[in-house]
């Protein structure tokens, strides 16, 4: 041990003593004042504002509340995935959402709770709007369809049935074809 203390001191003091590096002197680029400008004069009215087209338009999408917990809007493209969950305004569960012009189509997943035991949880139900255009689905039934194909822009949209949730007008009442075609017997 003695031995390697005595080589090692040896060594230290045949080395070069040590000397500081020299600072480099170089100029960086993008060092020096910030570039000054005068800002523009101010004017009370700068014209309409016109957002750029983002490709999607707003559509209130809205269903009838009756006892259900919770309710969400689901599809399979576009903005309907993952399932976008409903908010209860008074008795109509609606949410707003930006839609492509495309086509697609999507339905309503009502949560309900039993009467029998509150406690067991909830079961699903899918269902429609009645005032939207719909199309049948073998495996969900009746589905609503958002048709944005054709419009050139968000105001050529007709938005309103996606959003109305009034009752279906199932049109005039039918009587049977032999009421009335006899005039009544006097007597």
């Amino acid at each position: 041990m003695r031995r390697a203390l005595v080589i090692g001191m040896v060594v230290a003091s045949c080395s070069q003593p040590f000397s500081e590096p020299d600072v480099l002197g170089r100029e960086l680029p993008g060092q020096g004042d910030p570039p000054r400008r005068t800002l523009p004069k101010y004017d009370a009215d700068a014209g309409s504002l016109e957002l750029p087209d983002s490709g999607c338009c707003p559509v209130r999408f809205a269903h009838a509340a009756s006892s259900e917990a919770a309710a969400e809007l689901f599809g399979f493209s576009g903005p309907f995935v993952p399932a976008i969950p409903l908010v209860r305004d008074g008795g109509v569960w609606e949410t707003l959402v930006c839609m492509p012009r495309a086509r697609v189509q999507y339905a309503y997943r009502l949560f309900l709770t039993p009467d029998v035991d509150p406690d067991a949880g909830f079961f699903e139900v899918v269902t429609h709007n009645p005032n939207a255009p719909t199309l049948a689905s073998r495996q969900y039934g009746l589905l609503n369809e958002f048709e944005g194909t054709d419009a050139g822009s968000c105001a050529d949209l007709d938005t309103r049935p996606h959003g109305d949730t009034t009752v279906v007008d199932a049109g005039p009442v039918s009587v049977p074809f032999d009421a009335g075609s006899e005039p009544p017997d006097g007597g």
